[in-house]
């Protein structure tokens, strides 16, 4: 299973992407296995390896109602970039993008 997709196979998503992007999306932990660090483990091992395939930049989604998602984010660098009202659904979402990942 994928949680990330290029901005290749991205029709519209809530910013513009460039084919050499990656939106990071469902890395959801299930509440039976939260609080021990998974996320934080999880991100950098995904940024490593589509930084290796050749993503430029890369962002990801978290719903405004996870602060934790949030927290977690900004402790590795991620930087938050807008609210949006997600499509289809009442619920929000937090944009975020890792400037870091950028090739220069």
């Amino acid at each position: 299973m994928s949680w990330t997709k290029s901005g290749r196979n991205i029709a519209r998503w809530f910013i513009d992407l460039s084919p050499d992007d990656v939106v990071a999306y469902a890395a959801v932990t299930a509440p039976r296995l939260r609080g021990r660090g998974l996320r934080a483990s999880f991100l950098p091992f995904m940024v490593q390896e589509e930084l290796r395939r050749g993503a430029r930049d890369i962002y990801c989604d978290v719903s405004k109602f996870n602060p934790a998602a949030m927290r977690n984010n900004q402790k590795q660098g991620w930087h938050y970039l807008a609210e949006v009202r997600a499509r289809k659904t009442l619920f929000g979402r937090k944009l975020f993008d890792l400037p870091t990942s950028r090739a220069n």
